[in-house]
């Protein structure tokens, strides 16, 4: 029976053996349908579904839940033992919630919003509309509306809005005996008791401990004796994107949160920078798609989101392109005294700004990631600016030879132009695409940086600003170049 649990989906005439059994330890990791689960709740048996939700992982259940009915939902979190159900309440999508709150009475609500810890309450609330706004904090008791109003004081996406006040600390004149003591008491409560904050008398932060340095040391030890007084901590108004960037720098799993004063007012857990991670990886790959980001996923986007996601960039990328083609209109006169030089045009555009977008899809992600600042920078620059040289030597002479053979097998223009015309029109083009890639790269590595020192998005302004400029800087490199080998006018 445990061997067929754990490897499929349970049949539905096996549902009726289902029995309470405290000592599963495991959850079933297994895709539920909602077909099943809803068969399950017309049961009407509070102690199979209990029995059920029990057996399964918390988001396969919320998965499943998702695709059923208001009434079904209503009666599931009104049944399901109240632990389970607060855990599954919050894994579900922000529509599904709304939903419940809507039909929820206070009561009902209360009795989920009181299991849920106080940072996932927090983001919840965060998201709602303001008329269940008013309901969800009804149904809170005073600490946690007093908690969820001062978190959505703080600036938006900054460490005050992902941190949580469910942490343990002890004054460091306290000793080890008396810290294990409060974790037995509170420590159920709390977020993690792995790390426990050191704080003086004024409640400023002076230190950290970990479980394990508690069990190995003398229980009559001052806490202020075997904590570690290096702290890395953040403010509540910074940045997730730099949150983020400490976790990863320090490779830590609980990070303090403090105030101008020095006074811890919570902490962040690698879970809640897992969704940073997720959400800024999100709206860096939409702007450089050139989309508006949103948080809502794809499914539940309207067309006329999508729509205004689109057609604004469209029209801004439209209005951008207004500028090469005033370059084309200005120069196409020295182009078409040799007209095999306009074919060969669109692939010096498309080379020089692939290769410009290969360098500021680098720069941005370094930035997002690592701090390039002073020195760290210069030797990034000098590192691209190199590989810069290298592939425009490399590509230049491939180009040399390729437009070479194009125009003498006739792929390309006039296969009966003289040798000399031949050669200079490849050289030409050569030296074109060897500046182009040089000065894309270069771009690439100036445009994220300078938009990073002005406080915007590099993701959002790199991609359209730095296309345009390569396809103009394209233009007129090619005839500048043209002109002086091939002797044609400029105007």
């Amino acid at each position: 029976m445990k061997k067929e649990r754990k490897d499929e989906e349970l049949p539905l005439e096996k549902i009726t053996e289902f029995k309470v059994d405290s000592s599963m330890k495991t959850k079933i990791n297994k895709k539920i349908s909602s077909e099943l689960l809803n068969t399950i709740i017309d049961m009407k048996n509070s102690t199979v579904l209990n029995s059920f939700v029990d057996s399964y992982h918390p988001s396969n259940i919320a998965e499943a839940l998702e695709e059923l009915s208001e009434e079904k939902l209503l009666f599931f979190f009104k049944t399901v033992d109240s632990d389970d159900s607060a855990e599954i309440f919050t894994l579900l999508s922000q529509e599904k919630k709304e939903e419940v709150v809507s039909a929820f009475s206070n009561e009902d609500l209360q009795r989920i919003v009181s299991e849920m810890q106080l940072d996932n309450l927090v983001d919840f609330v965060d998201e709602l509309p303001s008329n269940l706004v008013s309901k969800v904090l009804k149904a809170t008791n005073k600490d946690n509306r007093n908690e969820i109003s001062k978190y959505l004081n703080f600036k938006e996406d900054s460490a005050g809005t992902i941190m949580t006040s469910e942490y343990l600390e002890i004054e460091e004149d306290k000793t080890i005996k008396e810290c294990i003591k409060k974790i037995r008491e509170v420590g159920k409560e709390k977020e993690t008791i792995w790390k426990i904050f050191a704080v003086d008398r004024t409640r400023v932060l002076v230190g950290t401990v970990t479980l394990d340095v508690l069990l190995e040391n003398d229980e009559y030890k001052l806490i202020k004796d075997v904590m570690n007084k290096e702290i890395v901590s953040v403010y509540t108004n910074t940045d997730e994107e730099d949150v983020l960037r400490i976790f990863r720098k320090y490779d830590i799993s609980i990070l303090p949160v403090i105030n101008s004063q020095g006074r811890i007012l919570g902490i962040i857990t690698f879970d809640d920078v897992i969704d940073v991670a997720s959400e800024e990886n999100t709206e860096d790959i939409q702007l450089q798609a050139h989309i508006i980001p949103t948080n809502k996923p794809y499914l539940k986007v309207s067309c006329l989101s999508l729509f205004k996601s689109y057609a604004i960039w469209i029209a801004l990328m439209l209005f951008l392109d207004t500028f090469i083609s005033i370059a084309l209109s200005y120069l196409q006169t020295p182009l078409l005294m040799i007209p095999i030089l306009l074919t060969i045009l669109p692939s010096i555009m498309g080379t020089s700004g692939n290769s410009a977008d290969q360098t500021a899809t680098v720069t941005i992600r370094e930035l997002a990631i690592n701090d390039l600042s002073g020195k760290k920078y210069r030797k990034f620059f000098i590192k691209e600016l190199k590989a810069s040289v290298l592939t425009g030597l490399i590509i230049s002479s491939v180009a040399f030879l390729w437009i070479f053979m194009e125009i003498k097998t006739g792929i390309i223009g006039d296969n009966n132009l003289d040798m000399k015309t031949v050669l200079y029109i490849c050289l030409s083009a050569s030296l074109t695409f060897f500046f182009c890639i040089v000065l894309g790269k270069t771009i690439g590595t100036l445009i994220p940086k300078l938009a990073k020192k002005v406080h915007i998005d590099p993701a959002m302004i790199t991609s359209p600003v730095v296309s345009t400029m390569i396809d103009i800087i394209s233009i007129c490199a090619f005839v500048l170049i043209s002109h002086f080998i091939l002797k044609i006018p400029l105007f």
